[in-house]
């Protein structure tokens, strides 16, 4: 897969009027941002609506910054979390979406800001 199946880089440089440098920093804000660290500890205490409420986070978040992968997942996974379901499949496409994206999203940064 290709950073077009993770980040729609066209349609996240126009949500900051074409500027680069400006979505380089959006990026690493991503990447230094605790949300995934929240969730994670949130599944881990079994807690499934603070989970949820993380993924519901995490989706506004995504949504913004044109990360295709990652929203349609976290949307799918806070749907199955509210609903009180663990779906095993979701959850892994969701890790594996937002292993994906972090990969690109420092990519990106290394391409804006050099």
């Amino acid at each position: 897969m290709a950073i077009e199946d993770y980040i729609d880089v066209n349609n996240g440089l126009r949500r900051v009027s074409g500027k680069p440098r400006l979505y380089a920093k959006m990026l690493n804000l991503f990447l230094v941002g605790d949300e995934f660290n929240k969730f994670e500890e949130a599944m881990a205490e079994g807690d499934l609506t603070k989970a949820s409420d993380v993924a519901h986070a995490i989706k506004g978040m995504t949504g913004n910054m044109a990360f295709t992968a990652l929203f349609e997942t976290s949307a799918s996974l806070m749907v199955s979390l509210k609903n009180g379901e663990r779906d095993e499949e979701t959850l892994a496409k969701f890790r594996d979406a937002e292993v994906k994206t972090k990969e690109y999203a420092k990519q990106l940064i290394e391409k804006y800001t050099t």
